[in-house]
């Protein structure tokens, strides 16, 4: 899971290793109980009610085997043997009695429909009442139990008319008589047991789901398949959010519950599946139905809270969805939060859109890091692609500020600086993911010394610095070029410088922007420096590696052009001349593009610029809002 390193030098105390061992035993337990629950509990609870159903069958042949033996259609000794252990009443006046109930018993049955209809209304997590006790029963079907109560009826009627001694009547009637008592023990039973209604409705909708998750391709071109059970579920969800009825939470634990188990038990096949090109929708994409639902309602608090939920879920198992559908979900919650341009709203969520950013940016770490050559496409490498993240979070959430017109430029200036300073925090717990394997913290330092995930933050970092170079905000731009202390921000300024030196070698001398590009491009170039050769190098790789060709590209609206990527090695080349103190006055270049940026750099460059630059950007905003303003 996600946690921080331990410090250099600190070692776990005897307490704090019996703590772990103790955790470590109890998420294994834990683990054990849900494979148990997903391979064996409900698969023998979907088995049973199944077995169910064939005896209900079974009995059905048996009445009618019984009826045919009592006609003298068949004439078989053995079940005549067994019959005669049933007793035989062959009293006219008995008989009428029996007849005159059955008549009761049968009407008695078909008032019992009405009460069916309204179980129809009554709903178990998504599924009626009705269809739990009588889903797919022979004996629950309402056309077949009203045909052969009639036919019963009449049948019986018609044998007191011709013999109205017969000893079959009672037979008939006792054949009446207990297609009504098993009509009202299902009834009793299911409407009254809650936990046997939950076991049954669990039981079917992860076995529903199963059954996608190991045949889940479609045909291309296909209609679109549903399973039955799980429509019904996505359809009762999004009815009751449209109602406005809080009852939706159970769906949603639901979705979480039956997702949580699939992925225990079928984790590799539902990350395969996942990477094809069509596939039946799970119980996951009707979870992500559901979240899209909550976004139109405005339940702004209840999708993020949802999609926490699920991607934290994801990187649990540690596995990587490759689902447009899944990873636009908070870019459609921050268009909709940006849309109703509502102060209260934004600072409702603040805490879970930054979660939210927090997750993304974690999961990442599985659409990058996972083996995927197991799978079917995997295997064809042509064919293979990963839908990327949605990689414009930083910047959405900071227009949700910046842009947001019921704030005065003192409550903009203040809250972009507490989400500056989220942003500044984040990557300790986001690029410090040690998987499950590594079990030695002194190890796990060793891995993260030479590989860094510094990706997961930077490349969303540099499309943030971008709009504030764009919308030049100097004094914005500075605080992450000196408070940022973590590494991804280099590879962030490696991005940034790319674009801006691309810009720059390609605009003329005479052209007004020219001047602040280069300043602009001063500034990045002096973060980079401080970084060591080695790392710059590595970052340079790893940069081609999440934003190169367009099917390895991690976030999507982040990218290198391949022109940018030919100045980025500019840009690592004018970073080493400087590093290495070289007198580029008595170099003559062969590259123009070399020589302009490098004599730009080495002619601008100061040690100090940053903090000079930040001490200037500190005195405009203390003239704008005054002295007083430090104090909050």
């Amino acid at each position: 899971m996600f946690f921080y390193n331990e410090g250099e030098g600190y070692k776990l105390g005897k307490y704090q290793k019996i703590r772990r061992k103790m955790r470590n035993i109890k998420n294994f337990f834990r683990k054990v109980y849900f494979k148990v629950e997903g391979k064996i509990r409900y698969p023998i609870t979907y088995s049973l009610f199944t077995f169910v159903r064939y005896i209900e069958i079974g009995i059905v042949v048996l009445i009618i085997t019984t009826l045919l033996q009592k006609f003298r259609v068949l004439n078989w000794e053995w079940l005549e043997g067994i019959l005669s252990l049933i007793p035989t009443i062959s009293d006219e006046t008995l008989n009428r009695q029996f007849l005159f109930s059955q008549i009761s018993t049968t009407f008695l049955i078909l008032s019992l429909f009405s009460l069916i209809t309204n179980l129809k209304k009554e709903k178990v997590f998504g599924i009626s009442i009705y269809k739990i006790a009588f889903a797919k029963s022979v004996l629950g079907n309402i056309i077949f139990i009203s045909v052969s109560v009639f036919c019963l009826l009449f049948t019986n009627i018609w044998i007191y008319i011709t013999d109205s001694s017969s000893s079959i009547i009672f037979n008939v009637f006792l054949i009446t008589l207990f297609l009504l008592s098993l009509f009202v023990i299902k009834i009793i039973l299911y409407s009254n047991s809650q936990a046997l209604s939950i076991n049954k409705v669990a039981s079917m909708y992860y076995t529903e789901n199963i059954k996608i998750v190991r045949k889940p391709r479609m045909k291309i071109g296909a209609q679109e398949e549903f399973s039955e059970y799980l429509f019904d579920l996505n359809e009762d969800a999004i009815e009751k959010i449209l109602k406005g009825d809080i009852e939706y939470h159970r769906n949603f634990y639901i979705y979480e519950r039956i997702a949580n188990l699939s992925l225990i038990n079928y984790k590799s096949k539902i990350q395969e599946n996942y990477t094809e090109i069509s596939s039946k929708p799970d119980i996951i994409l009707m979870w992500v139905s559901a979240i899209e639902e909550l976004v139109k309602k405005g339940l702004y608090t209840e999708a993020l809270s949802q999609y926490n939920r699920m991607i934290s879920l994801f990187i649990r198992h540690e596995v990587y969805l490759s689902s447009f559908r899944i990873n636009e979900l908070l870019e459609q919650i921050l268009i909709s939060i940006s849309a109703a341009e509502s102060k209260v709203i934004l600072e409702q969520n603040q805490k879970l859109i930054l979660g939210s950013i927090e997750v993304t940016m974690k999961y990442g770490y599985f659409g990058f890091n996972n083996d995927f050559s197991y799978t079917r496409l995997g295997k064809k490498k042509n064919m293979f692609y990963l839908q990327p993240l949605y990689g414009n979070f930083m910047n959405d959430c900071y227009n949700l500020i910046d842009k947001n017109k019921n704030f005065t430029d003192l409550e903009k200036s203040r809250k972009v600086y507490e989400y500056f300073e989220k942003l500044r925090m984040m990557p300790w717990s986001v690029t410090n993911y040690i998987p499950t394997e590594i079990k030695y913290f002194d190890v796990s330092r060793e891995l993260k010394e030479y590989n860094e995930d510094v990706y997961l933050v930077g490349v969303p970092l540099s499309n943030l610095l971008l709009v504030l170079i764009q919308e030049d905000k100097k004094g914005r731009l500075l605080y992450f070029l000196n408070d940022y202390r973590d590494n991804s921000i280099y590879l962030a300024c490696l991005i940034v410088a790319s674009k801006l030196a691309t810009l720059y070698v390609r605009t003329k001398e005479d052209e007004k922007d020219k001047k602040l590009i280069g300043e602009y491009l001063v500034w990045i170039l002096s973060k980079i420096i401080e970084l060591d050769e080695k790392k710059i190098k590595y970052y340079c790789y790893t940069i081609g590696q999440t934003m190169g060709r367009a099917t390895s590209n991690l976030y999507s609206a982040v990218y290198l052009t391949t022109r940018n990527k030919e100045i980025l090695n500019i840009v690592k080349q004018t970073i080493m001349i400087k590093k290495k103190s070289i007198n580029v006055e008595d170099i003559v270049f062969s590259n123009r593009e070399l020589s302009e940026i490098v004599k730009l750099f080495f002619a601008k460059y100061d040690k100090n610029l940053l903090k000079d630059k930040q001490e200037e950007a500190d005195q405009k905003l203390s003239e704008k809002f005054g002295l007083l303003v430090n104090l909050l």
